[in-house]
């Protein structure tokens, strides 16, 4: 039985040998890659080392061994060649993106990226700008660096999809790359979210699965208005701090998206203008307050109403009690009832002669709670 196994591998060797006859060193790298894409290593080496004895300026061989070499393991054995390589051919890009390669294995990351810029510097290759940007953002997490410069690392990604436009991976990391740099300098802004959405966008049209999803959940339309209403709730946190300066700058980044969400934009001009009045820029505070009445939806009954009073309140520090009249009467035109109206109202009425209709005023704002409203009745309403 032994005997016979040992015959039938004799004749399966002897069978093989003479399906391979090569000769020159091109014949011998043709029949080494049809073992390599066949993953029989072993026998694809033998045929790689025939073709550099055969013709040792055949520079191919190398590039085929030193892969042999590492998908058997022999990493080191594999540098070695790709070093030899250089010696024979230094301007050779491939064997730096080979060696690159194989430190990467190897977990060298640093010195991976030095022999992915020579290739480049040598070629402009997509692979190794890409290479580059994947080591370099490994580096940056293992490292756990929160922030870094990502433009350098997203200018490589960018290279890359340049060379290959239709790899998504690139699209995709770019788009990963900014979302992260948004969170972790705890800003936000609607420009650059735009570019995320373009990126993710364009690497779901390369069938990326992940991206897709990336997409589906920060660039829907239900995901924008999530965006606008942190925007504006940092807005109002800022507004309530009284950090003025801070909250207008929230607000005017959802202004300056434009109308394309009014659910934010009117309320961003709004809330602006409530901090203009608080800063004492009346003026500028009376011209918001104008800009959201002519854009809100007038069957907003009572935001509307709440929009006259507070722009009557900016008319009264400009001493116009014609014009805060005006826009209090409207104010309860639209449904606003609560004391401060009233109270606010009577003021007015008293600094225009109105006495009587100012009475009546206060004495609407007293049933509803409030104590100024009873103690200007007390002062001006002795009947």
């Amino acid at each position: 039985m032994k005997k016979t196994i040992q015959l039938f591998i004799f004749y399966f060797v002897l069978i093989s040998s003479s399906l391979v006859t090569a000769q020159t060193a091109g014949e011998y790298i043709e029949a080494g890659e049809l073992y390599f894409k066949n993953k029989t290593y072993y026998e694809a080496l033998r045929n790689f080392n025939r073709a550099f004895m055969t013709d040792s300026s055949n520079i191919e061989s190398l590039i085929w061994r030193g892969q042999t070499k590492a998908k058997l393991g022999l990493y080191e054995e594999a540098l070695k060649d790709y070093q030899l390589g250089i010696l024979i051919k230094p301007n050779e890009n491939r064997f730096y993106t080979e060696q690159g390669m194989i430190l990467t294995y190897q977990g060298k990351y640093e010195q991976a990226i030095k022999q992915f810029a020579t290739a480049s510097n040598l070629q402009q290759k997509a692979i190794d700008f890409l290479m580059i940007a994947e080591l370099q953002t490994l580096i940056n997490k293992n490292t756990k660096k929160i922030k870094y410069n990502y433009s350098t690392v997203i200018k490589y990604y960018s290279k890359a999809s340049l060379q290959q436009p239709n790899w998504f991976l690139p699209y995709r990391r770019i788009g990963e790359l900014l979302t992260d740099s948004l969170r972790n300098n705890n800003v936000d802004d609607i420009e650059m979210t735009k570019k995320i959405c373009d990126c993710y966008q364009k690497a779901a049209q390369l069938e990326d699965k992940k991206a897709q999803y990336l997409f589906n959940s920060l660039c829907g339309k239900n995901q924008t208005n999530a965006m606008m209403l942190k925007i504006f709730d940092k807005g109002n946190h800022y507004f309530t701090n009284q950090n003025f300066d801070k909250a207008i700058e929230m607000y005017d980044k959802i202004i300056e998206n434009g109308e394309a969400n009014q659910q934010y934009y009117y309320q961003a001009l709004t809330q602006k203008a409530k901090v203009l009045h608080k800063k004492t820029n009346y003026k500028e505070a009376i011209n918001y307050f104008s800009a959201t009445l002519k854009l809100i939806d007038v069957q907003q009954k009572k935001q509307v109403g709440i929009i006259f009073y507070y722009r009557a309140l900016s008319f009264i520090a400009l001493e116009k009690f014609e014009n805060a009249l005006i826009d209090f009467n409207q104010s309860v035109a639209f449904g606003l009832d609560n004391a401060y109206m009233y109270e606010e109202r009577g003021n007015v009425k008293i600094k225009l002669n109105q006495k009587e209709e100012a009475c009546q005023d206060w004495k609407i704002a007293e049933k509803k709670g409030s104590k100024e409203a009873e103690k200007n009745i007390k002062i001006h309403c002795k009947s």
